[in-house]
């Protein structure tokens, strides 16, 4: 443990106990939280980490008899008038701080994780495919990298279906979607849609139009011969904060106005109104929603008109920066695994001349079983 991540001092303060850390935050809790989160196995199965006791059965009111740092700052130690003794570490205590005399949480916005450009380039996390899926040190690295920087790849995958059905597997369930349980896309001379043409793709989010879309999206290179085609990845996280630092007024727009999506064909008609940056209670980034092929006209009023449209104008121009945009080429065997609500993806054009093929396989899975199988693999480690 670092040592930013150490408690210095403990005191009760009336229905509260106040927390200092060594990297200077000081955090309220109030005691009756403190004896309802315990996580000791008493409190909670060490297997399945579910409660024993009921919340409720807890008093409201409730008045710690001793509090004590231990093991030199690493967890904080709580007795109970029922003789009942909380270990609480200093770690998880820390993330869940509350630092103002209301109990309001700081907002962080991007949840302490980094954000990302064009720089990344030189440095992309990458991973080999016989490692990641033989090694569970190895697939909690691949797994965790996802969920900080919102992406990763592999290189060296057998470029077929079931060996990307059987590394999905071993996350969660494939989600199926209007595209089917997976999917695949060749670039063909004659498409029905862009996707399948040679065309260049502008930064999107895939299926805003549902209520919720996918998390987490595989795209695995099968084939690809064409020159160009290279992938363009953008971190929703740093252009909405690139938009909150320059034009504030737009990002509160983009936050608490929605924008209708659809997707519409023989067999579907699928609608869902959002913002295109979603926040969640706390206040953090959530589903992020852009696909400018799939949004549907605007509120008419002139005044809102205008408000919404250059707010969406301009995070459009900040999504195609290139400052803001990594490009990768993918080859046979290569996949990028990234959170389709945090990360837009798009790609360059690219030349379908003689002998020019370009073929990708793809599914979906949520994302909650990718935080799932973290956890999983984190309590296997110990």
């Amino acid at each position: 443990m670092t040592q930013a991540g150490l408690i210095t001092n403990a005191r009760q303060t009336g229905d509260g106990i106040e927390v200092d850390f060594t990297d200077g935050l000081t955090a309220r809790f109030h005691q009756t939280w403190l004896r309802d989160t315990c996580r000791c196995s008493e409190c909670r199965h060490p297997d399945t980490l579910r409660r024993v006791n009921e919340s409720m059965s807890i008093p409201v009111e409730l008045t710690a008899r001793s509090v004590h740092i231990a093991d030199g700052g690493t967890a904080l130690h709580l007795a109970w008038p029922d003789g009942h003794t909380s270990v609480v570490e200093a770690p998880w205590l820390h993330r869940n701080a509350q630092v103002d005399g209301s109990g309001s949480a700081v907002v962080d916005r991007t949840q302490g994780k980094p954000v990302w450009g064009a720089e990344l380039v030189d440095r992309l996390p990458w991973m080999e495919y016989e490692q990641v899926v033989s090694e569970p040190a190895a697939m909690l690295c691949w797994l965790e990298t996802i969920d900080q920087l919102g992406f990763a790849l592999l290189n060296g995958m057998p470029t077929d279906r079931a060996t990307m059905s059987d590394l999905a597997a071993r996350i969660g369930p494939v989600r199926a979607s209007n595209y089917g349980v997976d999917w695949e896309i060749e670039a063909t001379t004659a498409p029905k849609n862009a996707v399948y043409s040679a065309r260049g793709l502008s930064a999107h989010t895939d299926l805003p139009y549902r209520a919720n879309p996918p998390g987490l999206q595989f795209l695995l290179a099968d084939l690809a011969d064409a020159p160009g085609g290279e992938s363009m990845l953008v971190d929703g996280y740093r252009v909405a904060e690139a938009l909150f630092a320059e034009r504030p007024e737009m990002w509160t727009t983009l936050t608490e106005t929605a924008v209708g999506f659809s997707y519409v064909d023989e067999h579907y008609d699928l609608r869902y109104d959002a913002p295109v940056i979603g926040l969640r209670p706390d206040g953090s980034y959530g589903v992020f929603r852009h696909a400018p092929g799939l949004l549907e006209p605007f509120d008419p009023l002139p005044e809102t008109f205008r408000r919404v449209y250059t707010a969406v104008h301009r995070f459009t121009e900040l999504l195609r920066d290139p400052l803001h945009e990594v490009r990768i080429r993918l080859e046979a065997g290569q996949m990028i695994a990234f959170d389709n609500v945090r990360v837009l993806h798009g790609r360059a054009p690219f030349d379908l001349g003689p002998g020019g093929r370009r073929h990708l396989l793809g599914c979906y899975i949520d994302l909650d079983d990718l935080h799932s199988r973290i956890r999983v693999l984190r309590r296997a480690e110990g």
